[in-house]
């Protein structure tokens, strides 16, 4: 989680304008800090930023109804004039929709759940202006139950979620790989664009 956040701050420091909005959401916890001006209080915006790795350590593997809380919130008539984009960093599980705990037994009604709950965030992009979405794929520094029957279903809807652009799938596969993930989302920020 340092390397997470140690890109998060650095993204924080070198990319967002004072005027640029900002907001940090943990997986499965809230918000960190709401949706705020930058140079409103760039100071403590960066300290909880810096002193989130306890807190995002902590956080539950729910992916889908994160997106979704954040997409709500982007979609406020007062945000309709920026560009808006959500990094999600994450191993792509989602223990939401309770799957079963015998690990070794597939549950074609989880990985419909997880569909349904897929599309209806996909639809909901649809209707964002200026939405950019990017996933920064950590599943294989996490490691987490490897022999779980639903990594296949996890990693398809983490496909779809970045099937339409503008987006972006970066697979991490090395904790190096997150901060290298975050510069070419600076990038494609800088650019205006999700491209490649």
């Amino acid at each position: 989680m340092q390397t997470a956040v140690n890109a998060a701050v650095d993204i924080y420091d070198q990319h967002l304008e004072e005027s640029d909005l900002v907001g940090y959401y943990g997986l499965g916890e809230g918000w960190l800090f709401e949706v705020q001006r930058k140079g409103a209080n760039e100071a403590g915006l960066r300290q909880t930023i810096a002193g989130s790795v306890v807190t995002e350590s902590q956080g539950k593997p729910f992916v889908y109804s994160t997106v979704a809380m954040c997409l709500t919130k982007m979609q406020q008539a007062e945000y309709a004039a920026y560009s808006k984009w959500l990094i999600v960093l994450t191993d792509t599980v989602d223990l939401e929709l309770q799957p079963p705990s015998d690990r070794s037994n597939f549950d074609t009604m989880y990985q419909q759940r997880c569909r349904n709950a897929v599309s209806k965030v996909t639809s909901t992009m649809k209707t964002v202006k200026d939405f950019s979405l990017v996933i920064v794929d950590t599943h294989e520094i996490s490691q987490w139950a490897p022999e779980h029957v639903h990594w296949p279903t996890w990693q398809d809807m983490a496909k779809r979620l970045t099937a339409s652009n503008p987006a972006l799938n970066i697979p991490a596969s090395k904790p190096e790989d997150i901060n290298e993930a975050f510069h070419k989302v600076a990038m494609a920020m800088v650019s205006g664009g999700a491209a490649g």
